[in-house]
């Protein structure tokens, strides 16, 4: 299916940052690092990705090759706060952060994919479903309006077209898991581009060639049966508003995903 206009989706890595331009910069080298496993050889250039944080949707849409930082409740950046993060690396050198996600455009990731992927690690990590490291982003006179993945489960359905339907939405990289920690049930409304996002279709559920097994995610709709569970994108607000800020364990709220593994679920 071609890319709806207007629509940018981004997908999740692990980024360590080797090299920074200059002073106050927003643009850097990374190492990716997907899973435990992935050798993090900071010294090889053929690795090396360049990152521009200037190149994202709130810069410039058309033009955007990464997804922005996240935000806080207020909906102000999160910088180095805690939150969902989104792209938590920088968002300036030499004061940001030197690890932590970066959320690249999927045709500039399909581009780069030799420099991010190597024999032994594979978009996306074993244990996480696809959509839970992606963001979805709508061009806006007022500005983007962002959604995050998250993997969920129907509790209640929507009475009707107008109603909220109710979700459980399961902690970022339990896929092999029999049971997913759940981290917090809503009432959201669900319809295409509402407060959950249902214009999910191949160019979201497939971003990367010869990747078909993502297809057979299901993804959660208004009148999805009790039950079933499957992909959601949740607007970023809201994301942030259902944030677990206080550090609970098991999580009483959103986390972010735990890339790079060695970073935590914050």
């Amino acid at each position: 299916m071609a890319d709806i206009a207007g629509r940018k989706v981004f997908l999740g890595i692990g980024a360590i940052v080797t090299d920074v331009k200059t002073f106050g910069s927003e643009q850097c080298k990374i190492v990716a690092h997907l899973r435990p496993n992935h050798p993090s050889i900071l010294n090889d250039s053929q690795r090396f990705f360049d990152i521009d944080m200037k190149l994202t949707p709130k810069e410039s849409f058309a033009n955007a090759k990464f997804d922005d930082n996240g935000i806080d409740a207020d909906g102000n950046p999160l910088g180095m706060k805690p939150g969902f993060g989104v792209t938590s690396i920088g968002p300036k050198w030499p004061i940001g952060r030197f690890t932590g996600m970066v959320y690249v455009e999927k045709h500039h990731f399909n581009e780069n994919i030799n420099k991010i992927e190597d024999r032994d690690a594979k978009w996306p990590p074993m244990d996480y479903h696809a959509h839970e490291l992606m963001t979805i982003v709508y061009e806006n006179q007022q500005g983007p309006t962002r959604y995050a993945g998250f993997h969920a489960e129907m509790v209640t359905p929507a009475a009707g077209p107008a109603g909220d339907a109710r979700i459980r939405v399961f902690r970022s990289g339990m896929k092999l898991l029999a049971h997913p920690v759940p981290v917090g049930e809503w009432p959201f409304t669900m319809g295409p581009r509402k407060q959950c996002d249902t214009n999910i279709e191949a160019d979201v559920l497939n971003p990367l060639p010869g990747t078909d097994d993502l297809l057979k995610v299901t993804k959660l709709e208004a009148n999805s049966a009790p039950g079933t569970q499957g992909a959601v994108f949740i607007d970023l607000n809201l994301v942030a508003k259902h944030y677990d800020y206080n550090g609970c364990e098991p999580p009483q709220g959103l986390v972010s995903p735990k890339i790079p593994f060695w970073l935590g679920f914050r």
